[in-house]
């Protein structure tokens, strides 16, 4: 992660045991997030790139949960299947957070004339 050089956070690994969901009760390695700079942090853009250096670093032991109800939940909290579809087929993921800025450029400028405050 500190290779990507993402701005304003800090890493330290840390262990963990779960209590819930696919790895509950294995010890599992983890990475401690220091923000360092709140205002230089892109909180939105670190998501996919720990995604995408976790499916690198462990591509045998990465996976989806599988969709409930046709649908995967990370997609769900996406509010798109893009960003599982980025990862799965190891694309760049700034591509899809430059498609994703610019998702929400065009919101807000529309949006403007409808806002009272």
């Amino acid at each position: 992660l500190k290779d990507i050089g993402l701005a304003g956070v800090g890493f330290r690994p840390l262990y963990f045991t779960p209590t819930f969901s696919k790895h509950r009760g294995e010890r599992c390695g983890g990475v401690q997030l220091h923000i360092e700079n709140r205002e230089a942090f892109d909180s939105v853009g670190f998501g996919p790139h720990l995604l995408a250096t976790i499916k690198q670093l462990y591509p045998d032991h990465f996976g989806w949960l599988p969709p409930t109800n046709g649908d995967y939940f990370i997609d769900k909290l996406a509010g798109t299947s893009s960003l599982r579809e980025t990862i799965d087929a190891v694309q760049n993921v700034d591509d899809l957070l430059s498609v994703w800025r610019s998702d929400s450029d065009t919101f807000r400028t529309s949006r403007s004339d409808t806002l009272l405050y």
